[in-house]
């Protein structure tokens, strides 16, 4: 008898979180609880007995929902989830030991404004988590973010007792397209191998080092997830984390070289992003705010990425936005030579008309105007920009020039143009641009042609 219960202790273990367990051990405990309170003659069951089966087969069936119940990260934290199962109590005990606390002090360091909050599940909730479904069902459940799942085991190789671990992983983020998500997945693939071999002699070095890794690859990987995510300081406190981390780490697994060789990569990618929102607020608005805020980010994308095309853009405009520093936006400006883009040539117009030179900023504009532009909004940006500059130097009456080649080139806005070029002749002085004087007359009258034409054919 006693070796017949043990069977089926062992099997409700094995079992306990099936659905299946729970209908049977409702009806088990049901029916041992009749048997215990009533007669065998089911119609002779009285009321009450009938109410303490009820409350017999709900004690048992909340049982079970409390002990498969996926435990639950807390609001504001990143939930850091493992679930690796062990081949013997052996296993267990050493990974919980040198393994899995290892991870959780790693973890419970408060050196993140987000803290990490350490999930580890039970061996019944760990044995469900076999596919990267089941991982990403899983951590939906617990609420988690960055999920470790696998299983430990001890093996024979080349005549040395070795801990074998398998390890996959998977990470919740937001709504991703599956361009996106693919690339997400390979390069989680990459810097997350599966198969690990760790010499059970000096355990606990080993597993620190597996731990270090494995703590510098989440973070690396919840990183990306809050960079896409669209979380970007969050984003760069993980990356800056990791960068410190990969500087002191105790070894480099090949995984852990790959982190160190995109990072930089990533990290130019995020301040990209933070410098590209800034300059469309600054475009939106024109405060002067976002210019200062940007300085510090293009400080930090050129340690990263100093080729950077748009980097020198911005650094351009805030150099002189910001300190009407001529020598500093031109190093910036003429750092785009031989970039296909023409959004630099604006940049390089402007600034010759800006130092009067207007011969040097028609070629410049007559190049920008014949190429392609990627942002289909640099010509209607460059008025705004040229417009701003004007409220704050109307001396810079030659400016009203490259309004109105603007506006008759790159718009096709030929009442704007005609205004500019107007406001040009009237501003501009005897024998300051004869040339741009003719020009501008010539530009009015066609001006006035294709606004003719326009306006006859809405008469007919």
């Amino acid at each position: 008898m006693d070796a017949v219960l043990a069977l089926i202790a062992d099997i409700l273990r094995e079992r306990w979180s099936s659905k299946l367990t729970l209908l049977l051990a409702v009806l088990v405990v049901g029916l041992a609880t009749l048997l215990a309170v009533s007669q065998v003659d089911i119609s002779k069951v009285s009321t009450g007995s009938w109410a303490i089966v009820l409350l017999a087969g709900t004690a048992v069936a909340t049982a079970w929902t409390l002990t498969n119940r996926f435990p639950r990260t807390k609001k504001g934290k990143v939930g850091f989830v493992v679930a690796i199962t062990a081949e013997k109590e052996e296993h267990a005990v050493r990974l919980r030991s040198d393994f899995i606390n290892t991870v959780r002090d790693l973890l419970d360091r408060p050196n993140l404004r987000y803290a990490f909050q350490f999930i580890e599940y039970p061996p019944r909730l760990a044995a469900e988590v076999t596919t990267i479904t089941a991982a990403a069902r899983c951590l939906r459940r617990s609420g988690g973010h960055f999920l470790i799942y696998g299983d430990a085991k001890s093996r024979q190789v080349f005549g040395k007792e070795k801990h074998v671990l398998h390890l996959e992983g998977a990470v919740v983020h937001a709504p991703l397209s599956k361009v996106q998500s693919d690339a997400l997945a390979r390069e989680f693939a990459e810097v997350f191998p599966r198969r690990l071999l760790v010499d059970r002699e000096n355990d606990l070095f080993s597993f620190q080092l597996t731990s270090e890794w494995v703590n510098i690859a989440a973070r690396y990987m919840v990183g990306i997830a809050a960079m896409i995510s669209g979380d970007l300081d969050y984003a760069e406190e993980l990356f800056l984390s990791v960068k410190a981390s990969l500087a002191g780490a105790v070894a480099h697994f090949p995984a852990v070289d790959k982190i160190a060789r995109i990072l930089p990569q990533r990290l130019a990618r995020l301040y990209g992003i933070k410098l590209g929102s800034l300059m469309r607020n600054y475009t939106m608005d024109r405060d002067r705010a976002h210019l200062e805020a940007s300085e510090a980010l293009l400080d930090k994308l050129a340690k990263y990425d100093p080729g950077n095309y748009s980097q020198h853009l911005q650094r351009a405009i805030c150099d002189f936005v910001l300190h009407r520093d001529m020598r500093a936006a031109w190093r910036s400006v003429l750092k785009c030579r031989g970039i296909r883009d023409v959004t630099w040539r604006y940049s390089e117009a402007f600034l010759h008309a800006y130092e009067g030179n207007l011969f040097k900023a028609r070629r410049s504009y007559a190049l920008a105007f014949k190429g392609h532009a990627e942002d289909p909004s640099v010509p209607t940006q460059t008025e705004e920009f040229i417009n701003i500059v004007l409220a704050e130097e109307p001396n810079r009456y030659q400016l009203y020039f490259c309004l109105g080649l603007v506006n008759f080139f790159a718009k096709g806005d030929f009442a704007s143009a005609r205004r500019d070029f107007s406001t040009f002749l009237a501003n501009v002085r005897v024998g300051d641009y004869p040339e741009e004087e003719r020009l501008a007359r010539e530009y009015i009258e066609r001006s006035d042609e294709e606004l003719a034409e326009g306006a006859g054919g809405r008469d007919r």
